[in-house]
């Protein structure tokens, strides 16, 4: 009953407490025993058995698994949740994969790699989870990668050997452990074909919302195939899409992405849009990438022409302006001269910015 119905103990649990049972039974009662032969456990025996019942039983807090899951799904949908993610790893290792009972984890396991490839639509704060369920997967990857690892293959491969994961489990999958070789390597070798067609047919809206286009799929499985679609359909989307995609994840391969579309754009629209986000972006930013905007902004018309540019470039100038290896392309950023505007500074408040900075020398 402990490990069938309550799940307080696992099947190694069970074997090692059946033999402390047994053992137990022959010390109280010698008529389990031959009548000449008195069962005597050494020390070293008993010792064991006390090592045992520890491991198994009396080392845990008295709280109940499904206790553990409910207090999880609770503090998981209130607004008091860790957003850093290196703070949610203590938290998940201290408040949930502790001390706690291994069948409560594989449970927890289990609803967070669920609720990571799907949300029902009537869920509450559904918005909010679809953001912290893969947040968490994560985590639980770093903090416990055999559980990890052993969970997520029975859940997708139940999954895909059943019913078949639907168009949205395989998109949100992909967005919520597409980074992670071990999902790739869930999936059984027929879901090949059915991934990669997913990925082909679905809108560049569908793939942004899942957070398709945040990962970088690892040489494993067919996350290689999927890896090279996916770099062509980021390509492609709409610059408002990609102020999507990165709102939901700030990563690398994205803010290169936005980076690149402001300094080859071929539009005003495209920097009104894409621009206001840099100043957000600065922890992601390198210092390539604030030099490649700088030059930008003095080469390409539609840029120092964007009726926001002077703005976000001050706003990106106040928030950079101490990192070693950018002050030249500031300077020369502040220097240049609007060719259609009467020789008029370009940037009129981004060259104030600089001369409060380093002093009118300087230009």
């Amino acid at each position: 009953m402990c490990r069938d119905k309550f799940e307080l103990i696992n099947g190694r649990d069970y074997l090692v407490l059946s033999r402390l049972m047994h053992d137990r039974n022959s010390c109280a009662h010698p008529a389990f025993v031959a009548p000449d032969d008195v069962f005597a456990p050494t020390a070293e025996l008993a010792r064991s058995h006390i090592v045992s019942a520890v491991d198994a039983v009396l080392q845990h807090p008295p709280t109940p698994g499904k206790r553990i899951v409910q207090r999880f799904i609770t503090e998981i949908g209130s607004i008091a949740w860790p957003s850093d993610d290196d703070d949610l790893v203590g938290y998940l290792r201290e408040r949930y994969l502790g001390q706690q009972r291994e069948s409560a984890k594989r449970q927890l396991a289990g609803l967070i790699l669920k609720c990571s490839l799907a949300l029902p639509d009537d869920v509450p704060n559904r918005s909010r989870l679809m953001l912290r369920y893969p947040q968490c997967a994560r985590a639980l990857n770093e903090v416990a990668p055999a559980l990890f690892e052993e969970v997520l293959a029975d859940v997708v491969r139940k999954k895909e050997e059943t019913v078949g994961l639907s168009e949205d489990e395989i998109r949100f999958g992909i967005g919520a452990l597409g980074d992670i070789a071990a999902f790739w390597e869930a999936l059984p070798g027929g879901s090949g074909p059915r991934i990669v067609e997913c990925i082909q047919t679905s809108t560049s809206a569908q793939l942004v919302e899942a957070g398709a286009l945040s990962v970088t799929p690892p040489d494993a499985g067919v996350g290689e195939e999927v890896n090279v679609l996916l770099g062509e359909r980021l390509k492609d989307i709409e610059a408002r899409l990609l102020v999507d995609a990165l709102s939901l994840r700030s990563v690398p391969k994205l803010v290169d992405q936005a980076v690149a579309r402001i300094e080859n754009s071929g539009s005003w629209s495209t920097t009104n849009t894409l621009m206001p986000l840099m100043p957000a972006l600065v922890p992601t930013l390198t210092v390539q990438h604030v030099k490649r905007l700088c030059v930008a902004a003095t080469t390409n018309y539609e840029i120092y022409q964007a009726n926001s540019a002077d703005f976000e470039f001050t706003r990106l100038f106040e928030l950079t302006n101490e990192w070693v290896g950018v002050r030249n392309e500031w300077i020369e950023l502040a220097r240049f001269e609007h060719p259609y505007n009467n020789n008029l500074p370009a940037f009129p408040d981004a060259r104030a910015a600089v001369i409060a900075r380093w002093g009118a020398g300087v230009l």
